[in-house]
């Protein structure tokens, strides 16, 4: 792998998913969900820090994301795979924040799935 170039395809299937999450959260109801999961995952601010600017409890702000990422899991459910989370991770591997935020999804949408 070292210094090749990551594959052309891979890279357009990772602005793919990239851009259907994005979507997703942008289109979710709740605004407080869609805040802590663009404080979370795309600002990469710690739970503390999440909830110092949302203005909450930083437990109401951790039960907010798991909600948040419950919600998604629905609009998302059977479209994310696993190896859409590895090629992700691969071909922008500065996006650590929002693969964990599709390891969240992914290992509860595929039966057996393990973090």
């Amino acid at each position: 792998m070292g210094n090749e170039p990551p594959d052309p395809a891979a890279l357009i299937r990772a602005k793919e998913i990239s851009d259907l999450l994005f979507n997703a959260i942008t289109e979710m109801g709740d605004d407080k969900e869609k805040l802590v999961i663009l404080c979370r995952f795309y600002m990469h601010l710690s739970p503390e820090e999440t909830s110092g600017r949302m203005g909450v409890e930083c437990e109401y702000a951790r039960q907010l994301e798991k909600q948040a990422i419950a919600s998604l899991n629905e609009r998302l459910e059977g479209i994310l795979s696993i190896d859409d989370v590895d090629a992700s991770h691969y071909c922008m591997p500065d996006m650590d924040k929002v693969t964990a935020l599709y390891r969240k999804l992914v290992f509860r949408v595929i039966p057996g799935g393990k973090s």
